[in-house]
């Protein structure tokens, strides 16, 4: 997934983000390790924007991605984590989580809602892309984390 789709992804969109963000914008994709996020290696100690996009499918994965998002999303009142998931049917359970392990580590909502997006795993190169409806929620540092600093960090 990180060489094929993901990596497939960051360079379809390298030029909208360098478009909001200028030339300092760092796009790259690495293998990280939900059950031990403290072991990636990554080119920064944390980082002020992270982004999650169609990645909770079973049920430990909302846990094990707040445990991700404590351990590289950066305490400081700019830094935003970006949660995009389709919205399948059968699958409310996945927004519910995803937002009790956020509130769980800290993160309060700042922003959410719907938008169209477009399914782009298929099976062959030839399929054609099919829209779906997505959810999107945009999460910060609550203020009283804020102030406790990285040594009440979570992780």
């Amino acid at each position: 997934i990180v060489d094929g789709n993901l990596g497939a992804n960051v360079e379809a969109n390298r030029s909208v983000v360098e478009e909001v963000v200028g030339s300092r914008a760092v796009m790259e994709t690495a293998v990280l390790d939900w059950n031990e996020p403290g072991e990636a290696q990554l080119p920064e100690e944390t980082f002020e924007v992270v982004l999650a996009a169609d990645c909770v499918y079973e049920k430990e994965h909302p846990r094990l991605l707040a445990g991700t998002v404590s351990r590289w999303l950066s305490r400081t009142g700019g830094a935003i984590l970006v949660v995009e998931n389709p919205v399948r049917e059968g699958f409310r359970w996945e927004r519910e989580m995803i937002r009790k392990e956020m509130e769980s580590i800290g993160l309060e909502i700042r922003e959410e809602g719907n938008e169209t997006g477009v399914d782009d795993w298929s099976e062959s190169k030839g399929d054609e892309l099919k829209e779906i409806e997505c959810r999107w929620t945009v999460w910060g540092w609550k203020d009283e984390i804020l102030r406790v600093g990285d040594e009440g960090r979570k992780i």
